[in-house]
């Protein structure tokens, strides 16, 4: 959804709701806020982009490998104009999750 507004900031709860056609109330279920979602996002978003490069360089060693991910990289970003922003922001000191995902794509 992200991807298809171009941007994270596009998707609000009311509108994720209704493209799930459930209500905005339900998704309190799942997740504690919008900004709950963005971090989901974020996270999900990281975790693709890390096996994307994982494949590219599968098999490869030094220059072809770097080529290979470095490819996959701007394949990424240009495929997913909505996630590939979040993937770019440092995490927050507190946040252990997204700052391991940010480790490994280091």
């Amino acid at each position: 959804m992200a991807d298809a507004a171009g941007s994270a900031t596009a998707v609000s709860l009311t509108a994720l709701a209704e493209s799930l056609d459930v209500r905005a109330l339900s998704l309190y279920n799942h997740v504690a806020s919008l900004e709950d979602l963005q971090h989901g996002m974020a996270v999900a978003g990281v975790r693709l982009l890390l096996d994307e490069l994982r494949v590219a360089a599968v098999g490869l060693v030094a220059r072809p490998s770097l080529e290979a991910m470095a490819h996959a990289y701007g394949h990424f970003a240009h495929n997913h104009p909505g996630i590939y922003p979040l993937t770019v922001r440092a995490p927050e000191p507190d946040d252990a999750e997204l700052g391991m995902l940010a480790q490994e794509l280091v």
